[in-house]
């Protein structure tokens, strides 16, 4: 992860949070999609993490995800910044 690049513009992560938590989850009581912590998933403090009630397999096929990215599609192709 380390050796990874770190974008230069603006991130929206999707963070799972329909994991198991509780005394015997490795993440205790911590949002998480089963595989990672919400807190593990920015690159960055300035990402924009996004909680999806979802598992890590399940994340982007979730309705909300794919209403996001849509919204935000057509948001930025107003603007001109998307063909």
């Amino acid at each position: 992860m380390e050796s990874l690049a770190i974008p230069t513009v603006p991130v929206r992560v999707y963070a799972g949070t329909a994991g198991y938590k509780g005394r015997f989850s490795p993440f205790k009581h911590e949002d998480n999609d089963g595989i990672l912590a919400v807190a593990e998933t920015p690159l960055t403090p300035h990402d924009e993490v996004v909680r999806v009630p979802a598992i890590h397999t399940f994340i982007m096929n979730s309705a909300m995800v794919s209403r996001d990215i849509a919204t935000t599609t057509a948001s930025l192709r107003g603007l001109g910044l998307a063909s």
